[in-house]
């Protein structure tokens, strides 16, 4: 009696690992670097070395306008917005623009009444 509900739980298992291994992709489990985690096709590297680092526009300002920024970096931008929090370099370049710190300092490491509050 036993040996009949081994060699079931047996089949069992070997069924349901053929059918698993029939679900699996077609290219027998190699990605080969084509799609990246979402299932998108992977884009090749830009080569940021034609970019200029330094751009100069002597026209009138546009009302209304807005500026695009772009960031081109090795490591993620985590979007951690907070100098007390954030921990990549992306996002130090980016709260640069607008977390100003409460005091402004000095190349000596000096408070100035540059920053945002002022005292006497």
């Amino acid at each position: 009696m036993k040996k009949k509900h081994l060699l079931k739980i047996l089949s069992l298992i070997i069924v349901l690992g053929l059918f698993l291994s029939a679900c699996s992709s077609s290219t027998g489990g190699k990605n080969e670097g084509k799609n990246d985690k979402s299932g998108n096709a992977a884009k090749a590297p830009v080569d940021t070395s034609k970019f200029p680092m330094m751009v100069k526009n002597d026209k009138k300002a546009i009302e209304d306008g807005t500026i695009n920024y772009a960031l081109v970096s090795d490591t993620p931008f985590e979007g951690t917005l907070n100098y007390a929090f954030y921990t990549g370099s992306p996002d130090a370049e980016v709260l640069q623009f607008f977390d100003e710190s409460l005091f402004a300092t000095n190349g000596d490491y000096e408070f100035t009444n540059d920053g945002a509050a002022s005292y006497e």
